[in-house]
């Protein structure tokens, strides 16, 4: 999120045809974007970020320059001053930021990579209208400025969307009507291939530069949103962007929004249904008490166990399906130190009276899902290196799941299996492995491709370490939990484990420059406790509700204020 404007205003995007480069229909859905940012003000959104109580010692002033000194922004103040000059129109030097010292709303779309790089920005400011208006006055086709096509109702007054080529690489489509200016930041958001104009498209447009004020956006409304009365910043995101695909399994829980009111106070909300919040109030804390305090990041979100199905039967039948009718519809996820980034502890509860039916179900799952995937070389000609002609194999289990069981307090039964590849986090007769391990601790199951991340949840079972649980937030049910320090750390060691001065010198040496007072700072975060007010009501609807924000060690920030 921190970095929304930077990607919203200094975008890249290829052209094509009359419009040079590499153009072509982009397949996204206007009505459903995937981040929003309204703003009071948009050219003070990245220096309200950097003065945010949780990020003003992780962003510098840097952040706010490299936006503002961003090619692409300097590529639009050129372009806009070649297009006065040559055409005789009335733009100041300073228009650009004069439009952006005013209300507006960008709405973003991932690319084919999963990077928010597709925006739409919507600016209410007469003066933007003036310099639209005013490009009806040029000459057409000029060499940066055409006629893209028009967009409007089938019986009125329609609006002339203009194409201005920014600079080589980058082509922005933006019309006007009454006081709203919409600018795309690809054609292919509005063209199809042909480079006709797109008839639903067009339409999500249309709605945009014909809301009336008071109104919102159809942006705005994808997201359940209502008027930002006496609001100065606010963004809100997709879960479904921010959990890389994986909300697919915890469809009720929507978006989360991050909002400064005009007093200068920062608030944290989540949109997700009544049931998404009656099945964290019934098992988060259960699992909380199950995952080790010396976590960097914890999350527990609630599950539609039903989607999860049909990949447990094509691994073991109807004993897999039974295993997920069986278990509690919340999970718990946690990185950490032991693990990584690379291999979080996913943590499940199984329903009271079934501890121990599903063994012989587990130890067939992980024997299956760590299956010696090694293909003959023949079969990886396709995925070779062009410049070496060598074949890179799948991983290989190197033997089979080896299980033992556990003695009082923490009960239960462990199974493992060496899984051997190259970026393996151990190593294993030579050679790096990971020792991918699902434990059942009572009804408790933990799971992880490092079984060290299990074994420090096998220590919480059986007291000898402490757990999340520990020092809960009264009135709170658990729904994110940070350790700067441990966060640090993790960081810390997974990036030199990746940026080798042998493999990458370069950026090696940058980032060992700029890196290290950056984690410094997400160090000194204390720790971060985000919850659900147990309270907290809602309809079969998904609805947005506030929640609890508590910091404690390493900063001086009230609890309360995210």
């Amino acid at each position: 999120m921190a970095g929304v404007l930077v990607v919203a205003i200094a975008v890249a995007a290829l052209t094509r045809g009359r419009f040079a480069g590499s153009f072509n229909a982009l397949e996204v859905d206007l009505g459903q974007p995937d981040l929003l940012v309204r703003s009071a003000r948009l050219s003070a959104l990245s220096k309200d970020l950097v003065a945010a109580p949780l990020l003003r010692d992780i962003l510098t002033e840097d952040f706010v320059h490299y936006y503002e000194d961003h090619p692409t922004r300097l590529s639009l103040l050129g372009t806009v001053k070649r297009l006065a000059y040559d055409h005789q129109l009335t733009w100041s030097d300073r228009l650009v930021a004069t439009v952006l010292d005013a209300p507006g709303e960008i709405a973003l779309w991932r690319d084919g990579k999963g990077r928010p790089e597709h925006f739409v920005l919507m600016l209410e400011h007469n003066l933007a209208t003036q310099a639209v208006l005013q490009l009806a006055k040029v000459a057409l086709p000029d060499s940066q400025l055409s006629v893209a096509g028009e967009v409007g109702p089938l019986i009125g007054r329609k609006s002339t969307v203009y194409a201005a080529r920014i600079n080589a690489r980058t082509t922005w489509l933006f019309a006007s009507r009454g006081e709203r200016t919409v600018v795309l930041s690809h054609p292919g958001l509005l063209l199809k291939e042909d480079g006709s104009v797109s008839g639903p498209a067009a339409d999500i447009v249309a709605k945009a530069l014909g809301t009336d004020a008071g109104e919102v956006s159809p942006f705005a409304r994808d997201f359940g949103l209502d008027e930002p009365r006496g609001l100065q910043q606010q963004i809100a995101a997709k879960t479904a962007f921010l959990s890389f695909g994986y909300q697919h399994f915890f469809p009720d829980v929507k978006a989360l929004r991050l909002d400064l009111s005009s007093q200068g106070s920062w608030s944290l909300s989540a949109q997700a249904s009544g049931a998404a919040l009656d099945l964290w109030r019934g098992g988060a804390t259960r699992l909380w008490s199950a995952l080790p305090r010396a976590s960097a990041l914890c999350a527990a979100l609630p599950l539609d166990l039903s989607r999860a199905e049909p990949l447990l039967q094509t691994l073991d039948g109807d004993a897999g399906v039974a295993l997920a009718k069986d278990l509690q519809p919340v999970a718990g996820v946690c990185w950490g130190r032991a693990g990584g980034l690379f291999a979080p502890t996913l943590a499940l509860q199984l329903r009271d009276g079934v501890e121990g039916r599903h063994d012989e179900t587990l130890a067939r799952l992980l024997q299956r899902v760590t299956a010696d995937a090694r293909r003959p070389a023949a079969d990886d000609a396709d995925d070779a290196d062009d410049s070496t002609g060598a074949a890179t194999a799948a991983p290989s289990a190197e033997q089979g799941v080896q299980a033992s069981t556990l003695s009082r307090p923490a009960g239960g039964k462990v199974w493992k299996r060496t899984v051997v590849h190259e970026f393996g986090a151990v190593k294993h007769n030579g050679q790096r492995a990971d020792v991918v391990s699902i434990a059942r601790l009572g009804p408790t199951l933990i799971a992880s491709t490092d079984a060290r991340a299990v074994e420090q949840a096998v220590a919480v079972a059986a007291k000898t370490y402490p757990a999340l649980s520990d020092k809960p937030v009264d009135g709170a049910v658990p729904v994110l939990y940070i350790d700067g320090g441990q966060l640090s750390g993790m960081l810390d060691a997974e990036t030199w484990r990746v940026l080798k001065p042998s493999t990458v010198p370069t950026f090696s040496r940058v980032a060992r420059e700029l890196l290290p007072p950056r984690l410094k700072a997400v160090a000194r975060l204390g720790t971060v406790q985000v919850g659900l007010p147990a309270s907290a009501k809602g309809g079969s609807q998904a609805g947005w509700v506030p929640l609890l924000v508590h910091q404690e060690a390493g900063s001086k920030q009230a609890a309360g204020t995210p």
